[in-house]
C-alpha cells in the first residue's frame, strides 16, 4: 500500500513538473540567454535524475531520511521575489541550492548577485560547468554544509527546507543571529526562530501548497 501511494505521488509530482516546465518555457524563455542556460542545465540531467542523485548521496552519508531533496519551481521563485521585494541591488544566498536552477534564474532575470551553497558534489560540479560554458558572472556555487560555510554579507537568504529537524533549525537560527548586517530571511514551511516575521503567504510547490515566511534579521530593512 505504501509503495502504491509513493507511485501515485511520483506521478502527481511528474505531472506538476511538466506543467511547470511549460509555464517556464512560455514565460521565461523570452530571455534567450536564460533559455540557453536553463535548457543546457536540464539536459545535463536527462539521464541523471537529480532526485536519485540526492538520494544516493544521502544514503552513502548514512542519513535516515533519503527524500529531503526538492526544487523551487521558477514560477514560485518569481512570486517569492515579487512578494519579498528582491531587487537587482540584493545579494541572495540560497542555502541548499540543488542544481542551481533558481540561482541562474535570479541572476539572469532579476540581475541580483547570487551565491548558492549545496552539499551534493554532482550538483555543484555541474552548475559550475554551466556557469563556465555560458560565462555567467555574478553567481557562485559553493560545495559544503551551509551551517559551516562562510555566508559573506547577503541581503537576502532563501531556503527550501521542509524536512529540517529541530536541531538543525536551532543551529540555523543561531548562525543567522550572528550576522552583523541587515538581512531578509525567506523560508519555506516554517519561520526561523528569533526573527521578526514581516510577511507570510502560501505558494504552490511540486508537492503542494506551502507557507512561505519572510523574516527580518539584524537591522531595519523596511
Amino acid at each position: 500500500m505504501e509503495k502504491l501511494s509513493l507511485i501515485f505521488t511520483r506521478i502527481a509530482v511528474a505531472k506538476q513538473q511538466f506543467i511547470e516546465f511549460l509555464l517556464a518555457v512560455t514565460t521565461y524563455y523570452k530571455n534567450t540567454r536564460f533559455a540557453k542556460i536553463d535548457l543546457y542545465l536540464l539536459s545535463r540531467y536527462w539521464l541523471r535524475n537529480p532526485y536519485r542523485i540526492a538520494r544516493r548521496y544521502l544514503q552513502q552519508r548514512g542519513d535516515q531520511d533519503l527524500y529531503t531533496y526538492g526544487e523551487t519551481p521558477l514560477t514560485t521563485i518569481h512570486l517569492i521575489a515579487v512578494k519579498a521585494g528582491i531587487s537587482p541591488d540584493d545579494t541572495v544566498l540560497e542555502l541548499g541550492c540543488g542544481r542551481g536552477r533558481t540561482c541562474f534564474w535570479l541572476r539572469e532575470w532579476l540581475g541580483c548577485r547570487v551565491v548558492g551553497i549545496e552539499q551534493v558534489p554532482t550538483f555543484v560540479e555541474t552548475a559550475n560547468q554551466v556557469k563556465e560554458r555560458f560565462r555567467v558572472t555574478g553567481v557562485d556555487f559553493v560545495l559544503g554544509d551551509y551551517l559551516q560555510a562562510d555566508w559573506g554579507t547577503p541581503t537576502v537568504i532563501y531556503l527550501y527546507a521542509s524536512n529540517l529537524d529541530e536541531g538543525t533549525i536551532a543551529l540555523l537560527a543561531k548562525k543567522i543571529a550572528s550576522l552583523k548586517h541587515p538581512v531578509r530571511v525567506i523560508s519555506v514551511s516554517f519561520p526561523i526562530p528569533g526573527l521578526d516575521v514581516k510577511r507570510q503567504f502560501v505558494l504552490p510547490f511540486t508537492w503542494g501548497d506551502a507557507d512561505v515566511y519572510v523574516g527580518r534579521g539584524v537591522g531595519q530593512l523596511d
